[in-house]
């Protein structure tokens, strides 16, 4: 008994990706660039930043939870998915909604430690969320929307010091969008063979003849809008190159990597992305203080 317990736990903490956060912290850095983007470091700031951190990985957990059990026979069919926890018939549905309902209620928890109008803000765009499992089945642009609901946590993050939008917060939220985009792509290339069998649709599919050129065009675009949304807020300095410089090789090196052909490097590629985030916020960090 107590071992089919534990078993049950552990299933459940692969279900929500717990014991791989790589995907919380993606949804987080929105969440720390919004925060930082010409704000103030102060004792708001750090209690700020632990609830994005908790709310980015319980949200994460949740988001993934209900893409599991919506897409639960499309994993069985794909190699890289047959053994997640519903798709392997380790969890049921049943203990699946039951699960996201706890995670939501933690999410809520958290997201009322904020403002109204981040409450708000994050209230009006959790159905964007449930819609998203769905796209795959219609479109091949689902990278597009994943992009606009994963990064919405830069408005949030802004919403925490600021009542109206800066220009310079829009050109940052595109700038994240265009991010995703590229590296859900990238993440998305490790199916192709599989969802085109099952008649999935993707970015990654429309664009398996051309990798490198499609990143490289999506990545282009969220370095020009990263580049735009600093000027908002900082002059041309030395620091602010040097940056764009990093970030810029970091994209480009993610490009030069691309190879259909090794799933588990695309993998890594995707991985990358997370320092890349850390990258930016200290872009944004240090502008603050004009280190």
């Amino acid at each position: 008994m107590i071992k089919t317990i534990f078993n049950k736990i552990l299933y459940l903490i692969a279900l929500g990706r717990y014991n791989n956060l790589s995907g919380a912290f993606l949804l987080m850095w929105p969440c720390f660039w919004g925060l930082s983007y010409d704000g103030t470091f102060d004792f708001n700031f750090v209690k700020y930043s632990l609830l994005f951190f908790a709310g980015a990985i319980v949200m994460r957990g949740a988001g993934c939870t209900f893409n599991d059990i919506v897409d639960s026979k499309i994993d069985a069919k794909v190699k890289r998915t047959r053994n997640r926890p519903i798709a392997s018939k380790k969890i049921t549905a049943v203990e699946g909604l039951f699960f996201l309902f706890l995670q939501l209620i933690v999410g809520f928890i958290i997201l009322i430690n904020f403002d109204n109008k981040v409450i708000f803000s994050g209230i009006f765009i959790l159905p964007f969320v449930f819609i998203y499992p769905y796209l795959k089945r219609i479109t091949f642009f689902p990278q597009i929307f994943l992009g606009f609901i994963f990064n919405w946590g830069v408005f949030l993050g802004y919403f925490c010091n600021f009542e109206s939008i800066h220009v310079g917060v829009i050109y940052l939220y595109f700038a994240g969008v265009f991010l995703t985009v590229g590296y859900d792509t990238i993440y998305g290339y490790q199916d192709i063979k599989d969802d085109s069998k099952i008649g999935i649709k993707s970015l990654s599919i429309r664009t398996k003849n051309y990798p490198k050129r499609a990143v490289g065009f999506i990545y282009i675009l969220s370095l020009i809008f990263l580049s735009l949304s600093i000027l908002q807020i900082s002059k041309i300095s030395y620091l602010n190159i040097i940056f764009l410089f990093i970030i810029g090789f970091c994209l480009f090196s993610q490009i030069k990597k691309i190879n259909l052909e090794n799933g588990n490097h695309l993998m890594n590629i995707f991985k990358s992305n997370v320092l890349l985030g850390g990258i930016i916020f200290m872009l944004f960090v240090v502008n603050k203080f004009n280190f």
